[in-house]
């Protein structure tokens, strides 16, 4: 078949080109299982597929990479090229593929992405890009407008986490917890630019898509737990499911306590809301970091992924509920139910709730109805670079 140096070049030739990439869905996978030459197999079946339909709408069809074929088409992008992509992603949607000189039958998937115009294959791959990140089957590039700022903010915020871990640029912020007891903080964070001070909603997502984020937890570590030993003061430090899932990570984290040896004033802060691959890691984790006299918090309680078991089996000390309910506390009587039932459950099991986004004093007297002695929000103060 064609290849990408051939698109290229028969790209320049048209007027009006249409690009569809067809990327097959964990392919590697089927690699793996079935080995490289039933691999093969599988590729040219589903190329014959392609190729069929390929005559019936007067494409032309390229393999660019190892399992990425391409669809050229010329022609003016319309409500009826719209309809043939469509056709395509239900005829190659669970595509049954039959290897009987292997004994196997197979069903595959892939997904698309569609750029028309200039620089239609460029557009086509930031789509393909879109639709992978969001789980679709196809993604036509002309229908979201922000898909190559999107690109270019992922390299420009890639490029500046890498400088920022070369130059050891995360800054910790301390947000305070209030409770009867005394305040203690939150450590939040953030990098810095030629001055200019990121919060995270601008380049977290970005570097663990860019697998980066180990780097930064490092150096979030390692400030952290040097100013919990300089200040004698008591800090809560994120950590992400990355900090458990890479095992040099581990090693790195209970190397520092040691070093530093400040267990006692340091709680990790788990966010519960992350999809956990392997939950017994964690609680291993926990079970060591424990030894160290490190406390245990759990975060963001009562988003979309909370478990009362996994709280079981975690045993922390304290648990943060999700702001997205303490934020509509007042408002909405669901919300206080949920957080009424939550501040019961941690009770009986001798686990400290903490309300976070308390925002105002009407939703902070509404936590001391039910029953909440610990806070934290815009109303107790903002994140700042020194302990307040």
């Amino acid at each position: 078949m064609p290849n990408r140096n051939a698109l290229l070049q028969d790209i320049r030739t048209k007027t009006s080109p249409i690009v569809v990439v067809i990327d097959i869905d964990a392919f590697k996978v089927m690699n793996d299982i079935y080995g490289i030459e039933v691999g093969n197999e599988i590729l040219k079946s589903f190329a014959q597929v392609l190729s069929e339909y390929a005559k019936e709408i007067d494409a032309q069809l390229y393999r660019v990479g190892a399992d990425e074929f391409v669809f050229l088409m010329e022609k003016e992008f319309d409500n009826r090229c719209r309809e043939k992509i469509e056709a395509l992603s239900e005829r190659i949607t669970m595509q049954k593929i039959v290897l009987n000189k292997y004994d196997i039958e197979i069903y595959i998937d892939a997904t698309m992405g569609v750029g028309c115009d200039e620089k239609a294959l460029e557009k086509a791959e930031m789509a393909l890009n879109m639709a992978q990140e969001e789980r679709k089957r196809f993604v036509i590039y002309k229908d979201y407008k922000n898909i190559r700022k999107n690109y270019i903010d992922y390299l420009y915020f890639t490029k500046l986490v890498r400088d920022v871990i070369k130059q050891k640029g995360v800054v910790p912020f301390f947000q305070k917890i209030v409770g009867e007891d005394g305040n203690y903080y939150e450590a939040l964070m953030r990098i810095e630019n030629k001055g200019a001070i990121i919060t995270p909603d601008k380049f977290l997502d970005t570097a663990k898509k860019a697998k980066l984020y180990p780097g930064l937890s490092k150096i979030m570590i390692e400030r952290c737990l040097q100013i919990a030993k300089e200040e004698n003061q008591t800090i809560r430090i994120n950590l992400s499911y990355q900090d458990f899932e890479i095992p040099y990570q581990m090693e790195f984290l209970i190397e520092r306590l040691n070093f530093y040896a400040v267990g006692k004033n340091i709680i990790f802060e788990i966010t519960e809301s992350e999809a956990i691959k392997d939950f017994q890691r964690i609680v291993e984790f926990i079970q060591l970091v424990k030894k160290y006299k490190v406390q245990i918090a759990i975060d963001d309680f009562g988003s979309g992924y909370s478990n009362f078991e996994n709280i079981l089996q975690l045993h922390p000390q304290y648990l943060k509920i999700d702001g997205s309910l303490i934020k509509e506390i007042t408002t909405k009587k669901e919300a206080a139910y949920i957080v009424e039932t939550i501040v019961d459950f941690t009770n009986k099991l001798s686990i400290v709730p903490i309300a976070e986004y308390v925002s105002s004093e009407e939703i902070y007297k509404k936590c001391q109805d039910l029953h909440i002695k610990k806070f934290q929000g815009f109303y107790f103060g903002r994140p700042t670079k020194r302990f307040e």
